[in-house]
C-alpha cells in the first residue's frame, strides 16, 4: 500500500508540473486545442488512470471497490491513449483534419465502454497480497488489445509517413523517441492485462514513470515540438531596405507573386 501511494504521489507531481507548465506557457505551445488536449492527457493518464490502476490491486480495499477502480482505470486508459494519438497527429500534421479517424475512435471507444459496464465482465482473484482481474468477457479483451495495437500502429504510421517532411531533424529525433517510448508503455500495459503477471505490472509502472518524466522534460526543454513540425514555406520575398520589391516567388503556384498583391 505504501509503495503504491508513493508511486501515485510521484505520478501526480509529474503530471501537475506538466499541467502548470503547459498552462503558464500556453502561448508558446501552438494552438489552444493542442494545449487543452495535453492538459487533459496529463489529468486522465497521469492522475486519474494511474491512481485508479494502482489502487485496483490493493487488498486493503474490498473486492467491490477495487472492481470500481479497475473499471475506472480502463475507461481513463481508453480516453488517454486516444488523446495521445490525436496530439501526436496534430503535432506532426496539424492541417490534416482527422474527422474520419475521430468518428472511428468514438465508435470503438463506445463499444469498449459498453462491454466494460456489462456485469460479470471480470473475475477478481487474490494472489500474493494483491488483486488480479481475469477477463470473463473475451470480446472486451480482444477489443481492448486491438485498440491498443491500433493506436501503436497509427502513431508509427504517421511518424514514418511524415518524418521526411519534418524540417528540424532534432525535433524529428525527439518525436521518434517519444513515439517509441509511448508505444512501449502501451505494449507493456497490453501484456499485463492479458497475463495479469505482476512482473509486467512492475515493468509497466517503471517504464510509465520514466516515460512521464522524459515527456515532461521534453515539453519543458523543447516546446517547439508543439508547433507544427511540417510547416511549409509558402512565399519567398526579398525587399530592398528602401522598401522596393526585388523578388517574390510562391511555392504553392510555382510562379512569381503578383507585385500589386504584396503592396
Amino acid at each position: 500500500m505504501i509503495i503504491n501511494i508513493f508511486l501515485i504521489i510521484a505520478s501526480i507531481i509529474i503530471s501537475m508540473i506538466g499541467i502548470l507548465y503547459v498552462y503558464l506557457n500556453r502561448y508558446n505551445f501552438g494552438n489552444k486545442l493542442t494545449n487543452f488536449l495535453t492538459i487533459l492527457l496529463y489529468l486522465f493518464l497521469g492522475i486519474l488512470f494511474f491512481t485508479s490502476f494502482s489502487l485496483s490491486t490493493e487488498t486493503y480495499f474490498t473486492e467491490n471497490l477495487v472492481l470500481i477502480f479497475w473499471v475506472m482505470s480502463i475507461i481513463f486508459w481508453i480516453f488517454s491513449i486516444t488523446m495521445l494519438s490525436v496530439i501526436h497527429k496534430f503535432i506532426i500534421k496539424f492541417e490534416e483534419k482527422a474527422i474520419i479517424s475521430i468518428i472511428f475512435y468514438s465508435l470503438v471507444i463506445g463499444i469498449i465502454l459498453g462491454l466494460t459496464f456489462l456485469s460479470n465482465s471480470f473475475t477478481i482473484k487474490s494472489n500474493s497480497g494483491s488483486y488480479s482481474f481475469i477477463f470473463q468477457n473475451l470480446i472486451l479483451l480482444v477489443f481492448l488489445l486491438s485498440y491498443n495495437a491500433l493506436i501503436i500502429g497509427v502513431m508509427f504510421y504517421n511518424l514514418i509517413k511524415y518524418y521526411s517532411s519534418i524540417r528540424d531533424k532534432r525535433s524529428g529525433k525527439m518525436l521518434s523517441i517519444l513515439t517509441s517510448q509511448f508505444c512501449i508503455i502501451i505494449s507493456l500495459y497490453s501484456v499485463y492485462i492479458l497475463t495479469q503477471n505482476i512482473l509486467f505490472r512492475y515493468l509497466y509502472v517503471a517504464f510509465y514513470l520514466i516515460g512521464a518524466c522524459f515527456a515532461t522534460y521534453s515539453i519543458i526543454k523543447t516546446p517547439f515540438l508543439y508547433i507544427e513540425l511540417t510547416n511549409r514555406i509558402y512565399d519567398f520575398i526579398i525587399f530592398h531596405r528602401s522598401g522596393i520589391l526585388l523578388y517574390s516567388y510562391n511555392f504553392e503556384t510555382g510562379e512569381d507573386t503578383d507585385e500589386s498583391l504584396l503592396k
